[in-house]
């Protein structure tokens, strides 16, 4: 479909939720849109003057705002959109399946009329759009788009940042999500993001199409392969950036999802779990552990600025829990997971991650922090389930 390469910037179950523990992942800086109102106001009444006729009504200056966020591709190049692909990956297999849901004959496609094969290219990337743009990559752009603004006002670019202000507001506004995919930033966005989604394909590809047999030979030499593979885009800037920010995401989804409940492995018994309790207690200096049976007075004694003592008292119980038995316990049932995910499918990347920290002769220090989020999860999803009880 005529995809181009982005050129390199010069710059370069279910179980209770976690109502105690601060998200730790990575979450979007935008500001709220009332604590910009003042500086994007500022930034799109510049952009008004060189219009007038726009403020002969509230219509005709919608209608010219919308106008001018729509040609504006090219600010996907800019330097505070680098990173900003979205899953390149999920983006390439959307585009590929709306292509073959269009009524089209593709084998003459290349005799159309420019004007009608243009058209249909951009209904292809414009359906794609629609379906891609999570909130989460929403979110992402209206960073961007913040700091590229501000980029243009400092360099004093005026003009530029008020179209950038208007997108902030067209972007923040669920009224416009209709026109969204036609906006030009974020066709860029979807380009840039099928273009890297295909080297990603074809650097794999091209290595696997040439050992298709020896892939169904032994373990060793699939995992030479695979390797081999991966050098090739570690060999690609563009991609193995991508695939270190996909890396830290996934983690700190995942250890969000620990803390919140919402991924539980169960690897802790209620007798090991009842052991935490004794050892926060002793920590906290407490005599009684019935007190926290109740889990919102073990919480509201964490605010009470005393977590040292608390992660103390975790660090205690792990060193004496997470033997090297327990341990291989915990990789056997990640191995169990890993070979029927079921429900858990989307956490696989991070369940792998896991299973690397405790595989291999680390030690208990260097698990520490992923074995102090998985005891917290359990925890207070046993903290939970005893006070409901």
């Amino acid at each position: 479909m005529g995809i181009k390469k982005k050129k390199k910037s010069k710059k370069q179950n279910k179980t209770a939720p976690n109502r105690h523990i601060q998200k730790t992942g990575l979450e979007s800086s935008t500001q709220p849109l009332s604590d910009l109102q003042g500086e994007i106001t500022e930034d799109i009444v510049y952009f008004f003057r060189s219009s007038p006729d726009a403020m002969r009504s509230p219509q005709i200056a919608t209608e010219t705002l919308i106008k001018a966020v729509l040609p504006t591709e090219k600010i996907a190049m800019e330097p505070e959109f680098d990173d900003i692909t979205g899953d390149p990956i999920s983006c390439t297999l959307i585009y590929s399946e709306t292509i073959s849901k269009m009524d089209v004959n593709w084998e003459t496609f290349g005799n159309l009329p420019p004007q009608i094969a243009a058209s249909i290219r951009l209904e292809i990337l414009e359906e794609t759009i629609r379906q891609f743009l999570t909130e989460s990559l929403r979110l992402e752009i209206l960073d961007g788009l913040n700091l590229y603004r501000l980029r243009k006002k400092r360099s004093g670019e005026k003009m530029e940042a008020g179209i950038a202000a208007a997108l902030q507001l067209v972007l923040k506004d669920d009224k416009n999500n209709p026109i969204w995919p036609k906006i030009g930033l974020l066709l860029g966005i979807a380009h840039n993001s099928i273009s890297l989604g295909l080297e990603i394909k074809d650097s794999f590809n091209e290595i696997l199409n040439e050992n298709k047999d020896l892939l169904k030979s032994d373990n060793q030499k699939r995992y030479e392969i695979l390797k081999k593979a991966c050098s090739k885009i570690d060999a690609n800037p563009r991609l193995i950036n991508f695939f270190n920010r996909q890396t830290k995401k996934n983690y700190n989804e995942g250890v969000d999802a620990v803390l919140q409940g919402k991924l539980h492995f169960g690897f802790l018994s209620t007798e090991e779990l009842e052991n935490l309790s004794e050892h926060i207690v002793k920590s906290l200096g407490f005599s009684d552990p019935g007190k926290f049976k109740d889990a919102n007075a073990f919480f509201s004694v964490m605010a009470e600025k005393k977590q040292k003592h608390v992660i103390s008292g975790i660090e205690n119980f792990i060193n004496e829990t997470f033997t090297p038995e327990k341990i291989e316990q915990m990789v056997q049932k990640l191995n169990s997971i890993l070979k029927d995910p079921g429900d858990l499918q989307k956490w696989v990347s991070f369940i792998l991650m896991i299973r690397s920290t405790l595989q291999g002769d680390d030690t208990i220090e260097s698990r520490k922090v992923i074995l102090i989020f998985i005891t917290l999860g359990e925890f207070d999803t046993f903290q939970y389930k005893f006070q409901k009880s």
